[in-house]
């Protein structure tokens, strides 16, 4: 019987970086895996907060691909030493390749900085930059778009997850900014007209969606705020007048739909 290569979803995430951890972890570990957004092919981030980012497997290696996200770690482990270096390097590295999913080089930047430079399709244009120091991985270049430019910055200070930059239109301007306490407590600012200032500005608590906000004047008067409960948009604030002060409330069931409307004609 054929085997079903159909595409299934085996985990979402909030923010790209995160999921794109995931990715890596399960083509590491043998398993072909892809992303997929639904943000307007990068014209609305904001859709990424509330939508998701999902990380998706053949369906003939769902089980097996279940297996290996349990077994991924929530951080990049500390890793001393030139030997472990290689060892850890050396090992992802060989799994990519006898994969075939993707070419692999790598030279050292200098004395303190490694690189592993990957070329996922073959087309000879870098597609992702891996950088270590001391054995560690500090940060993650990605060109997402595969013209050659890098469009997708992660941080791992001290081998943790902290923080990442994206450029989700593709025009070399920063439009995302991801600010991490931890894999699931995390702040999102997003540049939703790409003027280069942050307009909206998100909140995920324990890997759960609880808050967004959007302030049209950078970090000025917030226009519109949506609270979310179990990770569902459960009421929404307006300030119509511009005043500073909400003056309309809606709330939501658990199907997003809209179940009462209250105006403040004083503002609140």
């Amino acid at each position: 019987m054929a085997e079903d290569n159909r595409k299934t979803v085996i985990q979402s995430f909030q923010s790209e970086p995160q999921a794109h951890i995931t990715q890596l972890h399960l083509v590491a570990m043998g398993i072909e895996a892809w992303t997929e957004k639904d943000d307007g092919g990068g014209a609305y981030p904001p859709l990424q907060f509330s939508n998701g980012v999902h990380v998706m497997v053949r369906a003939v290696e769902r089980e097996e691909g279940a297996e290996a996200v349990k077994e991924k770690p929530a951080a990049s482990p500390p890793v001393r030493g030139k030997a472990w270096q290689v060892f850890l390097v050396g090992m992802l590295v060989g799994t990519l390749i006898a994969a075939g999913v993707m070419s692999y080089r790598q030279h050292r930047a200098n004395n303190d900085t490694l690189e592993a430079v990957f070329d996922s399709n073959s087309d000879a244009l870098t597609d992702e930059i891996h950088f270590f120091e001391a054995g560690q991985l500090v940060r993650i270049h990605d060109d997402r778009n595969g013209d050659g430019k890098m469009d997708a910055w992660t941080f791992f200070p001290g081998g943790q997850l902290a923080r990442a930059h994206s450029d989700d239109n593709f025009d070399g301007r920063v439009d995302a900014w991801f600010e991490y306490d931890d894999s699931y407590n995390y702040r999102v600012k997003a540049d939703s007209n790409f003027d280069g200032l942050p307009d909206a500005t998100s909140t995920v608590q324990h890997g759960v969606f609880k808050q967004a906000d959007w302030h049209p004047v950078a970090f000025g008067r917030i226009e519109r705020r949506i609270i979310y409960k179990n990770g569902v948009r459960a009421e929404q604030h307006m300030d119509t007048d511009g005043d500073g002060r909400f003056d309309i409330t809606l709330t939501y069931d658990v199907f997003e739909r809209e179940v009462s409307r209250r105006s403040y004609a004083d503002g609140g």
